[in-house]
């Protein structure tokens, strides 16, 4: 709808035209009946971005109560990103077809729940989690003799060490999710545990360690006395480890076949 202004200047579209007033003037223009259209390279990009999204929503949604306890606003477009990094390195060739499972979840570790207090700034010792010989997820930790409320904050007299790990299989989409019991005292006391796991198909674990600060059992709300982070990350294919290489590597090891000069006999 166009605007009659002091009488005679229009201001509006109407129809295929858009009015406008310019250094006193009124300048009529038709609008373009060409659709826009993204060029091939942006839709790729965007197909690569839904992926990295979709898996990292996956992960927001398993992970729930740890990203309500301590994430922070912008997680949710943080961990996007972190996903877009994993599959960042993958071949040209592939963009607009690229996997979350073909990529390189290293770029996984040590994102930060909340940006405002990184995990290490609280907790002095990250807990040791590893998979043995016979395919069991062993946890490990072993306390810090000064890991204490009163060593890192006034005004809190106990610490909480929370530790969930999520199972999630790329062939069947299905996930799991494993909550180790709270840790929780003055000073944190050591444990351990071992867990047998199924280690069959395609496989991604997530672990992440969170650590609160609190007075009398109950939570501070406060920003700078809470963290989590994804501190280790395990990618399996039927209970073996998955190496990413990058292009690059794969290049290089193609050069050094190449290259092997046999001797004479």
């Amino acid at each position: 709808m166009a605007i009659q202004k002091n009488g005679s200047k229009l201001s509006g579209k109407v129809g295929n035209k858009v009015y406008a007033n310019q250094n006193g003037q009124t300048v009529v223009k038709e609008l373009s009946k060409k659709k826009y259209e993204l060029s091939e390279a942006s839709v790729r990009s965007g197909n690569d971005l839904a992926e990295a999204s979709k898996h990292s929503k996956k992960v927001r949604t398993a992970f729930a109560d740890m990203v309500e306890e301590y994430g922070d606003n912008g997680l949710h477009y943080r961990l996007n990103a972190r996903f877009y990094d994993v599959i960042r390195p993958l071949p040209k060739i592939k963009q607009g077809e690229k996997k979350v499972q073909d990529g390189d979840f290293s770029q996984l570790l040590n994102f930060q729940f909340n940006k405002h207090c990184r995990l290490d700034s609280l907790l002095f010792k990250i807990p040791k989690v590893d998979i043995d010989l016979k395919g069991a997820l062993v946890i490990d930790f072993q306390a810090d003799k000064n890991e204490g409320a009163r060593t890192v904050a006034t005004g809190f007299n106990q610490v909480m060490l929370q530790l969930s790990i999520l199972k999630y299989d790329f062939r069947t989409e299905y996930s799991s999710l494993m909550t180790m019991g709270n840790l929780i005292g003055r000073t944190l006391p050591s444990a351990k545990k071992k867990l047998e796991l199924d280690l069959k198909g395609d496989l991604l674990l997530i672990v992440v360690t969170g650590i609160q600060y609190l007075v009398d059992g109950a939570r501070s709300y406060s920003r700078e006395r809470q963290a989590a982070a994804i501190t280790h990350v395990f990618r399996l294919r039927d209970g073996q480890p998955v190496v990413f290489k990058s292009v690059v590597e794969a290049v290089e090891e193609k050069v050094t076949e190449k290259n092997v000069i046999a001797w004479d006999e």
